[in-house]
């Protein structure tokens, strides 16, 4: 049976039940309570107050900028692979963004890259756990310490990473979160933001009560959206019709990463679109809350199997892994590979049976609508082209682990690969 390229919390049953909640009659006060409830739960891992939600991890950015209070024109530095409206969400607050640099190894960030970025005028930086990959928050402190500088740590990709030992989302004024599509907590869209700074915290709820009610139609198109990716990834449909065409297109169009991609185009926004300007919803709660009660039972098989792949070929020596800052804090959300030649191994991997699929996040220092704003960033540019993610999830067995370790190693090692 072939390996599809990811495995989605969420249960054609979830999904289900939360089309039915979005057109079920509820009252304000009901989905406010749900809501504080989801919020509640969340950020008690952090030992912080109710985390504060938004429709949107990139509202809830934005929301968290302007809470900041940060002068007029003040730079934020951020990594180069991201998600491309964070800049826009920056420029919209009345800030500078400043884009730096991954490691030549991995997906840390650059710090002579970050040294050299940071200037007077630095209000903030943005820390990006990509991929289940903590960065190294010792270095990052180090800095700032030095400076009258903020750490914002986007953890949407590393809900349990940890740093030494110490939960990351905890380590600067405030955390992000996104609830979107494959998220370990998926609430269809969505974004939670958590601080310990009470007076912080009190600007955001002021900010979220502002909002007008969540509408209930984008929620139900996203809802579709997950169902038919749940049911496009697992048996028979995968195996059947999606694979045989994924392996039919390979070389030439991977429709289902298209798919799957929610910004298929990046460009320079003016003003926040009408409909970012939302509430998170009642029924985004319940969701959550079942989410987070089986959060580290999920957790733990997908660990289980991306540190096994790692050691795998980690001992066999194949320089193809990034390099962890801490691999017993990594959680491999997605794990990633950088081959030597990325589109023969996907070619050989899809034909051994495994999918697998490329990066979708932007890279800021190539994205034209951002000339002008960003400066090179060749690392990240290397990775960005050249990575390969490959399944590791919690549905695979310990066989296939080892048979899809046997065939990257093999192909590695190969002379003309």
């Amino acid at each position: 049976m072939p390996i599809a390229r990811a495995n989605i919390p969420l249960t054609n049953s979830d999904v289900l039940g939360v089309i039915t909640d979005l057109i079920t009659p509820r009252s304000l006060e009901k989905d406010a309570e749900d809501i504080l409830a989801f919020e509640t739960a969340f950020a008690a891992r952090y030992d912080a107050p109710p985390a504060v939600s938004f429709c949107k991890a990139r509202m809830a950015f934005y929301h968290l900028l302007r809470s900041f209070e940060l002068a007029e024109d003040q730079q934020v530095i951020i990594s180069s692979l991201h998600i491309g409206d964070f800049v826009n969400m920056i420029l919209l607050a009345g800030l500078k963004p400043v884009i730096v640099d991954v490691a030549k190894n991995g997906y840390n960030v650059d710090f002579e890259d970050l040294e050299r970025k940071i200037t007077e005028q630095t209000g903030l930086i943005v820390v990006t756990h990509l991929a289940g990959y903590p960065t190294d928050m010792t270095r990052v402190t180090s800095i700032v310490d030095r400076r009258n500088i903020l750490i914002l740590e986007d953890c949407s990709q590393s809900v349990t990473s940890t740093f030494n030992g110490r939960l990351l989302g905890t380590y600067g004024e405030a955390s992000i979160f996104s609830l979107s599509l494959l998220k370990s907590v998926c609430t269809l869209n969505g974004g939670l933001v958590v601080t310990k700074n009470r007076e912080l915290h009190d600007r955001l709820v002021r900010a979220t009560n502002e909002l007008p009610k969540a509408p209930k139609i984008p929620l139900l198109s996203e809802a579709i959206k997950n169902l038919i990716l749940i049911i496009a990834l697992s048996f028979p449909v995968f195996d059947l019709i999606v694979f045989p065409l994924l392996r039919l297109k390979n070389r030439r169009s991977d429709f289902l990463a298209k798919y799957q991609k929610t910004n298929k185009t990046v460009t320079l926004r003016k003003e926040i679109p009408k409909n970012f300007m939302t509430g998170f919803s009642g029924a985004q709660a319940r969701l959550g809350l079942k989410l987070l009660s089986s959060l580290s039972q999920n957790e733990k098989r997908r660990i289980r199997n991306g540190r096994a792949l790692y050691d795998i070929l980690k001992q066999s020596g194949t320089a193809c892994l990034p390099v962890s800052a801490d691999v017993d804090g990594t959680t491999f959300w997605l794990f990633p590979i950088f081959p030597k030649n990325p589109n023969a191994l996907r070619s050989k991997l899809i034909s051994n049976g495994f999918d697998c699929s490329p990066m979708l996040l932007s890279n800021l220092s190539q994205v034209e609508a951002f000339n002008g704003i960003s400066t090179p960033c060749p690392n990240a540019t290397h990775f960005h082209t050249n990575t390969v993610f490959v399944p590791a999830h919690g549905r695979m067995s310990p066989k296939e682990i080892s048979k899809l370790a046997e065939i990257i190693i093999q192909f590695e090692n190969r002379e003309d690969a």
